[in-house]
């Protein structure tokens, strides 16, 4: 089970789990926070814990690969503009080739799945 998920259950659900391990008492007051870390302690003491830092990693790296497109998008058009002042239209036919392909990447990663767990 991982850390996320025990957030998305609501504070009874919580309890249910906590009443399934000795470890925990006091489960009946304790706040869901508290809960929370209770579980997770337990499971990560018995090795039922699943690490979450490589998904982490991942959300990471498609934050960079977005801002990365968006500069290189930036760049293009203040080449198209530059490239349409000189008419220079073979190269302005290439720089729009390259915007619009930067453009489709940047979509692809705003709709991806989240990566598989």
């Amino acid at each position: 089970m991982k850390k996320n998920e025990l957030e998305k259950l609501t504070v009874t659900k919580l309890r249910e789990e906590a009443r399934k391990y000795e470890e925990i008492t006091g489960a009946s007051g304790m706040k869901k926070a508290e809960l929370i870390e209770a579980l997770w302690d337990i499971l990560v003491k018995r090795g039922e814990a699943e690490e979450e830092e490589v998904v982490a990693a991942v959300a990471v790296s498609v934050q960079e690969q977005k801002s990365q497109l968006k500069k290189e998008i930036k760049e293009l058009k203040a080449e198209r503009d530059k490239a349409q002042k000189d008419k220079d239209r073979p190269n302005l036919k290439r720089i729009r080739h390259k915007i619009k392909k930067a453009r489709r990447k940047l979509k692809r990663l705003a709709v991806a799945p989240p990566p598989a767990e």
